[in-house]
């Protein structure tokens, strides 16, 4: 579990960071990056991660940690994760904001997740064996393995990359151009227009949800009443779960993609496309 949570969690820093700083033409992270025991340790590392990846144990127990994720709707402080049953300690206090039926579903799944894990760490023993080795001389090696940068190379010029770039790039296009995403979109803009939320004055703070946000500002709103945002909103839910079923094929290739490959690709699939609109 620790795994997955600090994989979203580096990838979620990175996205951040690479905002900030001007494009490295070599896609390299740091210094290290470009000598030689350091290429060979990271091709070797990498080759065990995309294995990884790839295997029966990794998928089932991914796909299971997603679908916790999906249902739990965490909107707290990130810090929370990272102490001891941090996650279900939150949902038992917030049932109401998540998918559960009941706080033993959330138990129940939770633990079926993390029997999923140990099970990835059975298979990719070798991966975990040699990521722990490496990073104990690289410490940043595993975050440049995830992000796919650390041979002194640039990894955009690979005909792997390059196919799975045009790939993410049609399945993007075709999503958006989708009546279940362009529905979702539709009345997820008319949700924030009602809400008269300024995202130049205002932010949401500490993962505070736009619903959130309309019960503590309802009287700042276009709502008539709670409940009527309460169902404008569950709408806009109920139409975002059918555009993931209809384009789950972009859903999943996309989340492939970040693992495979970091923050990247998707950023520029996007900014290709929009540019082009």
């Amino acid at each position: 579990m620790k795994s997955l949570y600090s994989l979203i969690a580096i990838i979620c820093f990175s996205f951040c960071a690479m905002a900030q700083r001007p494009e490295r033409p070599s896609g390299t992270s740091n210094a290290a990056s470009k000598d030689t025991a350091y290429v060979n340790t990271y091709n070797k590392l990498r080759a065990l991660y995309l294995k990884q990846l790839d295997s029966e144990s990794y998928k089932k127990a991914y796909n299971l940690s997603m679908n916790f994720a999906r249902k739990a709707k965490f909107d707290g402080d990130f810090a929370i994760l990272a102490v001891e049953n941090g996650m279900l300690n939150w949902i038992k206090e917030n049932l109401d904001k998540t998918s559960f039926s009941s706080y033993e579903e959330a138990v129940k799944l939770y633990k079926e997740q993390e029997v999923a894990f140990e099970a990835d760490k059975i298979e990719n023993a070798e991966y975990y064996t040699a990521a722990k080795i490496a990073s104990e001389k690289y410490p940043k090696i595993k975050v440049d393995v995830m992000l796919n940068r650390g041979t002194g190379e640039d990894p955009k010029e690979s005909k792997e990359y390059k196919a799975a770039y045009n790939k993410l790039k049609d399945l993007f296009i075709k999503q958006k151009s989708s009546a279940s995403y362009l529905k979702a979109k539709s009345l997820r803009q008319e949700f924030y227009k009602k809400s008269n939320f300024d995202k130049k004055k205002e932010k949401l703070e500490n993962g505070t949800t736009i619903m959130q946000w309309v019960k503590q500002n309802l009287s700042k709103t276009g709502f008539s009443s709670l409940s009527q945002a309460e169902m404008e909103w569950g709408a806009v839910e109920f139409a975002e779960e059918a555009e993931k079923k209809e384009n789950a094929e972009f859903h999943s290739f996309q989340s492939e993609t970040l693992r495979k490959y970091g923050p990247d690709m998707y950023r520029d699939v996007m900014m290709e496309v929009m540019t082009a609109e």
